[in-house]
């Protein structure tokens, strides 16, 4: 049950990353 609480993790540590990824002017 643990496994699928870090993958909901990964995903949104995943996507905070793509988003600081894009340059915001």
């Amino acid at each position: 049950m643990q496994t699928a609480t870090v993958m909901i993790f990964s995903t949104q540590y995943v996507q905070l990353n793509r988003t600081s990824d894009v340059p915001q002017q």
